[in-house]
């Protein structure tokens, strides 16, 4: 796929569901900047199924006329602004608990019953709320043994903004796990290094190449470090040293390539990154990670 411009990209079944996936969250979430972008990447790109593309272009056309402030942020290539946003949900929040006194019990209900993606939202709302309960509830929420990875990630930094500080100990992916709240990332591009470094990598090695390797890694990854957030294994990755690196973004970088094409030249990929064969117990076991985290979040078996 060397040298091809993005109008000669395909996206295969695959790749086209994880966008579909990403697309649908930036829009509960009302990320319409973010999703006008990628919509924009998405129509530039060749679709193994041309419905797919008209749907794109039928919905990057609506969000243009629908929110022309998101679009022109777009075409700058600038974010809506983190602080931005916070303050538009702190005054939504504000507003609805003012009018409706039983708003915050029903968001603390929804993590209880509600799907993944509506208590993420329930969480983002919690964090803006003033009742000084909602800070204990959740941390009884947090002990809660079938509590989704992800939402476990977000009921931490919902805290977090609560101003609550000190140790929390719960249950995730068969351990236990012991975080200091407030150092919990707010935010995918504040994870402490050398995490970021291993999606730079892929980046580095997979942009000229195939774009939509190096935007399907960077995204996977994001998600990737919330899922294994605070277990042995994240702090494992914390200490990874130059080669440690290398082998998790060689694992990152054939994993995503499989689950876009189907297949993936796993042998090619570890020479490109210098996985040496003292290396390969390591690269296998990065592998079965990202792996797992695929099967978990959608069922997709690389």
């Amino acid at each position: 796929m060397s040298g091809r411009t993005r109008g000669e990209l395909i996206l295969f079944p695959k790749t086209i569901d994880y966008y579909q996936f990403e697309l649908t969250k930036l829009l509960e979430k009302e990320a319409y900047g973010e999703a006008i972008r990628m919509l924009e990447f998405l129509v530039d790109c060749r679709p193994d199924d041309g419905r797919a593309n008209a749907e794109w272009s039928t919905l990057l056309q609506w969000l243009r006329t629908e929110f022309p402030d998101a679009a022109r942020g777009a075409d700058e290539g600038e974010d809506e602004g983190p602080a931005g946003e916070e303050e538009l949900l702190r005054a939504h929040v504000s507003a609805r608990s003012s009018k409706d006194k039983l708003y915050t019990k029903r968001l603390l209900e929804s993590l209880n019953r509600a799907s993944v993606d509506s208590q993420l939202l329930a969480l983002e709302q919690l964090a803006y709320v003033t009742d000084d309960g909602v800070a204990e509830a959740l941390k009884q929420k947090l002990a809660d043994p079938q509590l989704h990875p992800f939402v476990g990630f977000k009921l931490l930094q919902t805290l977090a903004k609560l101003g609550v500080e000190g140790e929390a100990t719960f249950g995730k992916l068969g351990e236990i796990v012991t975080v200091d709240v407030e150092r919990t990332p707010p935010s995918a591009d504040r994870f402490p290094e050398p995490l970021p470094q291993i999606a730079e990598r892929v980046r580095a090695a997979a942009e000229d190449e195939d774009p939509t390797v190096a935007e399907f890694a960077k995204r996977t990854w994001e998600e990737f470090l919330p899922y294994w957030y605070g277990t042995a294994l994240y702090r494992e990755l914390l200490r990874a040293d130059e080669a440690g690196q290398d082998v998790w973004a060689s694992a990152l970088h054939a994993a995503v390539t499989r689950a876009m094409y189907g297949d993936a030249p796993a042998e090619e990929l570890q020479d490109r990154y210098g996985i040496t064969e003292p290396l390969l117990p390591d690269w296998e076991k990065a592998y079965e990670a990202i792996a797992k985290f695929f099967r978990d979040i959608s069922g997709v078996h690389v």
